[in-house]
This record gives structure tokens, sequence and C-alpha cells, in this order.
């Protein structure tokens, strides 16, 4: 508890200065909704907080604009490249590829 407030001390991945807060998650140990309390105060006996949440989230990488696969025939006896459409992370992380369901005929 912060002074009798019912608030724990601020995550880890935030720190205040004059201006600003900065909120900076990088693990996902973080992920999760807080509360964060924010007091005003000089020196007097009396001081004023404002709260506002904070909710930590991480998305799926996505096709970009709505883009889908399409399923194919491929005519036997052919070969046949199949062009990805354009993929992304929305938080800019690096983005990998895999197959599942594998048929033996695709390298």
């Amino acid at each position: 508890m912060i002074n009798g407030s019912p608030f724990t001390a601020p995550p880890m991945f935030s720190v205040i200065s004059p201006a600003t807060i900065n909120i900076q998650p990088t693990t996902f140990a973080e992920l999760g909704s807080y509360t964060m309390q924010v007091e005003i105060f000089d020196y007097q006996p009396y001081s004023s907080f404002t709260y506002f949440g904070v909710t930590v989230t991480n998305a799926a990488p996505i096709f970009l604009n709505n883009q889908t696969m399409k399923n194919q025939k491929i005519p036997f006896n052919n070969t046949f490249e199949y062009l990805l459409p354009s993929y992304g992370d929305p938080e800019g992380s690096p983005v990998y590829l895999s197959q599942s369901s594998q048929p033996n005929i695709i390298h």
C-alpha cells in the first residue's frame, strides 16, 4: 500500500518525471491491467490525487489489409508457388512463419 491507499507500488516499467509518465513494459509477465495513482504535492499539509488505468496488451501478428490465403487447385505433376499475403506485427516485433499438416509433396 502507498500512504494508506489501496494501491500497491507502481509497476516497475513506469517512471514519472515532472512532465510525463514513461510506461514501457518489456516482458509478457507485465501483460494485464493496472490502476495508476498520481499525487501532486507542495510539501504543505495537503495534496491532490488522480487515477488512470493502463492495460498492457499483446496483439497477434496479422495478415495486412485483411488479406487471406485462398484455396488453390494444382494440376497433377506441376509445381506451384504461392505468394503469401503481406503480414506483420502491430507492435513491430519480428514475425516468423511455420506450417502444419504439411503433405510430403511440399518442399
